[in-house]
């Protein structure tokens, strides 16, 4: 569900807008999240103008544009998810990359404790900068 409450000057202009979205049981107030992001009332009132079309309508899309996280374009993606290569390994590099392999730093994090040593060569942390760079018998495979 959502609401969303303009708040126009008697000649039309806009002052601000609330964009509450009804999320999981909670209610996130776009104005508050903009608020965050841009730091203060200016530019966030800026930003919020953007949202509003030609014709006066308010676009939910451009709201959510603005207050979505934005991340990096991936430029090995193409490279790793390539069709002669193995879909497993695809994905075993695309999660490393991440960094979001299974590694015993990983598992200890959420919060399932285990022994902190490379199960390889029980000499060091089992890190992903371990296992893929240091690691003396991973570097024999």
């Amino acid at each position: 569900m959502v609401l969303i409450i303009l708040k126009l000057t008697p000649s039309g202009a806009l002052l601000s807008v609330l964009t509450m979205l009804k999320v999981g049981g909670g209610i996130l107030h776009t104005r508050d999240m903009i608020l965050q992001i841009y730091g203060d009332d200016a530019r966030a009132e800026t930003a919020l103008a953007t949202c509003v079309a030609a014709n006066g309508n308010f676009l939910v899309s451009k709201a959510y544009e603005l207050i979505r996280p934005h991340y990096a374009k991936i430029r090995w993606a193409k490279a790793i998810w390539n069709p002669n290569i193995i879909l497993k390994h695809s994905f075993i590099a695309t999660v490393a990359a991440q960094g979001r392999l299974p590694t015993v730093d990983n598992l200890n994090r959420r919060g399932l404790l285990l022994a902190n040593w490379c199960v390889l060569c029980k000499k060091a942390m089992e890190t992903h900068a371990h296992l893929f760079f240091h690691c003396e018998f991973a570097a024999t495979l």
